[in-house]
């Protein structure tokens, strides 16, 4: 968690998050990761639920695995934006023309329209600006993308 800042999403965003949001260490399911959600008195609660993995005998929860949370927070500000009015619509030719392009990858990753593409994208865009804001070297940030792009986000640099 030191490589966590948990301030910035509220400074970047200039709001607060549109969810509750809560962090889980699913010490049962392997290095795998969920985002499952409930709604709870009329507010949207968010979990990410962190795999939990050893490497070497040591817990693998390091600077580079921050990228992980750090994508799951920004859904928080992200996913409700998709549907703010105009938004749907404005979006809706230029993401099913992308989601043609690259669907099948997408749907293979459990991305099953469009419109959780652009969210992916945002949230993945979001993620290179928290990295640039703190520090990260170049080495890093270019990393983080080329992950991003050999999960088919060609579009990310």
């Amino acid at each position: 968690m030191k490589y966590f800042d948990e301030s910035w999403f509220s400074k970047f965003y200039g709001t607060e998050p549109w969810e509750k949001y809560s962090v889980i260490i699913g010490c049962a399911n392997g290095s795998a990761s969920y985002g499952p959600s409930r709604m709870v008195n009329g507010q949207k609660e968010v979990f990410a639920i962190i795999g939990y993995f050893v490497y070497n005998g040591e817990l693998m929860f390091n600077k580079g695995y921050s990228a992980t949370l750090i994508h799951e927070f920004n859904h928080s500000f992200v996913n409700h934006l998709l549907y703010k009015s105009g938004n749907y619509e404005a979006l809706k030719e230029a993401g099913t023309e992308l989601f043609q392009l690259c669907g099948w990858s997408m749907m293979n990753q459990a991305y099953s329209g469009w419109g959780t593409v652009i969210n992916e994208s945002i949230v993945r865009a979001a993620v290179i600006c928290y990295m640039l804001d703190k520090g990260y070297s170049k080495d890093e940030i270019k990393a983080e993308l080329q992950h991003q792009m050999q999960r088919n986000f060609h579009w990310m640099p």
